[in-house]
């Protein structure tokens, strides 16, 4: 469906930023332009827009938004091929700029606290309150000890207000405090140095291509030769995530990673844990995929991120980690050896999925739902049900690739040959089509998933395949450099019998 890149962007609020945008739009101290409000009114019931919306409505949808529509309700009196509705458009854009900057204003607080500090450091008269309001900023920041990167650059911020402030007052007794100050920089150095370098290795792992950080051995040297910096959680943390990235075989980088966690995980801000549990979980996904056993530590560590809510980022989870819990978690529990324990599993699986259900972005709530209920379906070989679900779930780009990887795995399983052929060259050809959008490696995992279950379903409907046959096929699997669902394709290769 096409649309105008105002429309693209409406798109994107939820529903509770729908009624706070209109709040924002209504306000005359905002907006005093009726126009505006005009437009807003006539388009705002055409959003959210659903992923798998019936075409019926999809056509009714873009009837309501035509342009040529819109028009001449709003300019009845006005040349069509005139700038009016345009310029109008325009207008909403940038309220809409604005709305967004309120509402991050309104939602951090440190950056409410830094704008207030700084008007307040250019006011006269206004010294004694600045400098009452600047202790009080600086005692949480030190109740918070390194619990963020951001808190870091927070500090670094109030020393250069308190800098700042002291030049124009004239006031000799607000002296800087340079250590501190230095100190502080040093933090938010390293922090950042760490943290850059860990998203960087993260994207390599993931992407399976190379990325040199510059200067990171000095800044590893650096740490390890200054300990006290290791009982800084954030830094701490940081850096024996960066270790484990960069030397995957030496396990003694985890078992220091996991004391670090058990320190000081729960002093970690909820927004800066999301990004250190993503990457601890890639990184035992990554063993666990060389076929290493760590499937209870990875579900281990969703639980923890989901108690810690470092699933959730702005109030709303990814659907890629929605769907990960659930996949995992049932990889788990076919694992697991006592049915108690596979029962334990599934509970909690199932539990998440409808507990963190309205955290998922509306556009995207349901086709995720649809996708983990068909997780769920499959598990129990209820694969009548799980296609079901899957051919009514619509997603993202990755994770489109997810539901069509599951639904080949459900018509295999399912034995049907029509089916499943159907839908392999229409992945295939999908897969091509979406190539430019896709990592080397992710294109290669795919491809390779694809051809390799085409070949195995192949010989699971030749009686007499010889047992050279199977073993070259597995072979295959086992050493394909990039591959997804390894472990799943092992497992149909040993039930050829």
């Amino acid at each position: 469906m096409a649309l105008s890149k105002l429309w693209q962007l409406l798109n994107t609020l939820s529903t509770d930023e729908w009624d706070r945008f209109r709040d924002f739009l209504y306000s005359p101290y905002h907006n005093k332009s009726l126009k505006v409000r005009e437009l807003f009114d006539l388009v705002a019931p055409a959003f959210p827009i659903p992923l798998n919306e019936a075409p019926e409505k999809t056509t009714a949808r873009l009837e309501a938004l035509r342009l040529e529509r819109i028009f001449p309700l709003i300019f009845p009196d006005k040349d069509p091929k005139s700038s009016n509705l345009s310029n109008l458009m325009t207008q909403l854009k940038g309220l809409l700029d604005a709305f967004w900057a309120q509402e991050q204003f309104r939602k951090d607080k440190k950056l409410y606290v830094s704008q207030l500090l700084e008007n307040l450091c250019y006011r006269e008269g206004a010294e004694g309150y600045f400098d009452k309001r600047w202790k009080r900023e600086k005692a949480l920041c030190e109740k918070e000890a390194g619990s963020s990167h951001d808190l870091f650059l927070h500090q670094l911020g109030l020393e250069d207000l308190w800098m700042t402030h002291k030049v124009l007052t004239g006031d000799r007794g607000k002296a800087l405090n340079v250590d501190q100050t230095l100190g502080s920089l040093l933090k938010y150095t390293l922090s950042a140095h760490l943290r850059y370098a860990l998203v960087a290795l993260n994207r390599s792992q993931l992407a399976g291509t190379p990325f040199d950080v510059p200067f990171l051995s000095k800044i590893l040297q650096y740490t390890q030769a200054h300990p006290t910096l290791l009982d800084i959680p954030v830094i701490a943390i940081y850096y024996h995530l960066v270790r484990c990235f960069l030397e995957t075989g030496e396990l003694a980088h985890y078992e220091s990673l996991k004391v670090a966690m058990n320190l000081h995980a729960s002093r970690i801000a909820p927004e800066e844990a999301s990004g250190i549990y993503s990457a601890l979980i890639n990184y035992l996904i990554a063993r666990w995929r060389k076929g290493e056993d760590r499937l209870g530590e990875i579900f281990g560590w969703y639980k923890e991120a989901d108690a810690h809510g470092a699933l959730t980022a702005g109030g709303s989870i990814q659907v890629g980690n929605y769907l990960n819990v659930v996949n995992v978690g049932l990889a788990l529990a076919n694992a697991a050896k006592s049915p108690d324990q596979q029962a334990e599993i599934r509970s909690w699986v199932k539990a998440f999925t409808e507990k963190r259900y309205e955290q998922v972005k509306a556009a995207a709530r349901e086709g995720a739902f649809q996708q983990a209920q068909a997780f769920l379906h499959y598990d129990l070989k209820a694969y009548d049900a799980a296609a079901k679900c899957l051919l009514e779930a619509r997603n993202d780009l990755m994770t489109e690739f997810g539901r069509r990887v599951l639904l080949l795995k459900v018509y295999f399983d399912m034995g049907d040959t029509e089916l499943f052929s159907a839908l392999l060259n229409a992945n295939l050809l999908f897969l091509h089509r979406k190539k430019a959008r896709l990592s080397a490696h992710k294109f290669k995992a795919y491809n390779q998933f694809f051809r390799l279950c085409d070949k195995l379903f192949d010989l699971r409907h030749q009686p007499n395949a010889s047992a050279r046959k199977w073993n070259l096929l597995i072979e295959q699997v086992k050493m394909a450099e990039a591959l997804e669902s390894r472990q799943w394709l092992l497992a149909r290769g040993r039930k050829r019998e």
